[in-house]
């Protein structure tokens, strides 16, 4: 709940500063205002009432996925700026 409340009194903080007024588009929100609320987002994960099961497909997983990720934004960089 409070990951909830961080996150939408960031929104609403961005959208109350930097919107001019009867502006269709919420501008100024990028990634980095959410930084500080990372830590709680990993606490979702650190819950022992769950166990979970770790198998091959887990930690192929947790390879691929930020390798894949990594090679999605520098071909998304490489094709903006190059």
């Amino acid at each position: 709940m409070t990951l909830v409340l961080i996150f939408v009194g960031i929104l609403i903080a961005l959208y109350l500063s930097w919107t001019p007024v009867g502006y269709y588009l919420m501008e100024g929100v990028q990634g980095r205002y959410f930084i500080a609320m990372a830590p709680l987002l990993f606490l979702l994960f650190y819950n022992r009432a769950i166990v979970y099961r770790k198998e091959t497909w887990f930690y192929l997983a947790m390879v691929a996925i930020p390798v894949l990720t990594s090679y999605l934004t520098i071909v998304r960089l490489w094709n903006r700026f190059y």
